[in-house]
């Protein structure tokens, strides 16, 4: 035991040491490029100006972060609305007031996944230790701090509102999951779905209710008519998701490799836009038809259910490295599947998936870039670069999107996520 306390104690350590340096060190530059959209974003939305317009945004970052990046606004009307309030700020201090929400929310992930993993400080031993441990060094939410991107704070949110909606207080529960899911809609809106499959019409109601009422506000402020604003996001969206373009999934963009969707790998094979796409959506199509079919006739636990959809919703979508963070709220079923002995007949399962999570820990996706600039065309163009090294993040995601099937499949939903007593009664 003291041995194994040791090597806990150097885990958290390490951990932490990681997290100060990757994460809050490099989160509390001011030369952030994410946080530049929905901030001014919100500046341009609460002074009654178009959010949309690339020209005003760029002279505002400009005069505002002494910063010429391209800023092309593409965030939803809701989270300029979310972040008026840091709108208010001078961009120095709005930066750091962000990192520091940043940070907090890392924390804030650490605690609810312990709780959805049922642990408990007093009557679980090393168990929290190591759950907080892994959090802290999970490289993708260290790329989130990197960037100040709003997913951490939006899985923060999400977090919040599953451990909500586990004990069965539905109407907060939805509150959280709108708020994430106005702030980063490509997230937050899979937990929604996940409760419309479940039926949880409070649930749903209470968040149609912040969703709409953001919504209403967002355009009302908006001085241009809805398609006015449709054809400057429209152009915006053309921008970044174009040929070339940062979010462009084809060999015409040379950093395509920061992208976690299966559009990115699908290419790499058939070297056709247009087919790589209808491919990446057959698959996910197929996966989600058989998610729908084991929720429904196998009763799977909750837990398990939500944490498939969300692994299955990185698929189809543009979805960047450090988005892949939704991932971490599978420590909480691995554990709990761990201390009730799921693993005991499906033991290589058990093994793969905490394979695919760990290997989240390692940077890869910063390592593999510093190694392309020094490495020739030709190794860049081969088939090992394109099908294996460079889409090694989408090989972990379809490998843990068909592990999670299979153990919904195959693992006893009674044991591998059992009802909370709050939720049991109010159900």
């Amino acid at each position: 035991m003291s041995w194994r306390r040791l090597l806990l104690g150097l885990i958290i350590v390490a951990s932490t040491a990681e997290f100060a340096v990757r994460g809050v060190g490099y989160a509390m530059r001011t030369d952030k490029s994410d946080l530049s959209d929905p901030y001014l974003g919100a500046r341009l939305w609460r002074t009654g100006h178009n959010p949309y317009d690339d020209n005003t945004a760029r002279t505002l970052s400009i005069q505002l972060t002494n910063n010429h990046l391209h800023v092309m606004p593409i965030y939803p009307p809701t989270t300029y609305v979310l972040v008026a309030p840091l709108s208010l700020l001078p961009w120095w201090w709005a930066s750091v007031l962000w990192a520091l929400l940043s940070i907090a929310s890392v924390g804030v992930i650490a605690w609810c996944v312990c709780l959805l993993a049922q642990l408990s400080w007093r009557n679980d031993g090393d168990w929290p230790g190591f759950v907080t441990a892994i959090v802290f060094a999970f490289a993708p939410l260290h790329t989130a701090l990197h960037e100040a991107n709003v997913t951490v704070i939006a899985l923060a949110l999400a977090s919040m509102g599953l451990v909500n909606a586990f004990r069965g207080r539905d109407v907060s529960a939805g509150v959280l999951l709108a708020l994430a899911t106005c702030l980063k809609p490509q997230m937050g809106i899979w937990f929604l779905i996940f409760y419309l499959i479940r039926f949880r019409w409070r649930l749903l109601l209470s968040a149609a209710a912040v969703g709409g009422a953001l919504s209403l506000i967002a355009f009302a402020v908006i001085p241009i008519s809805f398609r006015e604003v449709l054809s400057n996001y429209s152009r915006n969206m053309a921008y970044w998701f174009g040929p070339g373009g940062m979010n462009d999934f084809t060999a015409a963009n040379p950093v395509r490799f920061h992208l976690v969707n299966l559009q990115v790998l699908t290419f790499s094979i058939l070297q056709d836009a247009h087919s790589a796409n209808l491919l990446a959506w057959g698959a996910f199509g197929v996966a989600l038809a058989a998610w729908l079919y084991l929720m429904w006739r196998r009763k799977s636990s909750e837990l398990l259910g939500v944490i498939a959809l969300l692994t299955l919703s990185l698929m189809p979508f543009y979805h960047r490295y450090y988005d892949t963070d939704v991932l971490i709220l599978l420590l909480a079923w691995l554990v709990m599947a761990h201390k009730t002995g799921v693993f005991r007949s499906h033991r290589w399962v058990g093994r793969l998936v905490w394979a695919c999570l760990l290997a989240f820990l390692i940077p890869t996706q910063a390592l593999l870039y510093r190694v392309g600039l020094h490495l020739p065309k030709s190794a860049l163009a081969s088939s090992v670069w394109t099908l294996l090294i460079g889409p090694h993040q989408v090989w972990l995601v379809l490998a843990l999107s068909a592990l999670l099937l299979y153990a919904m499949c195959r693992v006893s939903p009674d044991v591998s996520g059992r009802l909370w007593p709050e939720q049991a009664s109010a159900e």
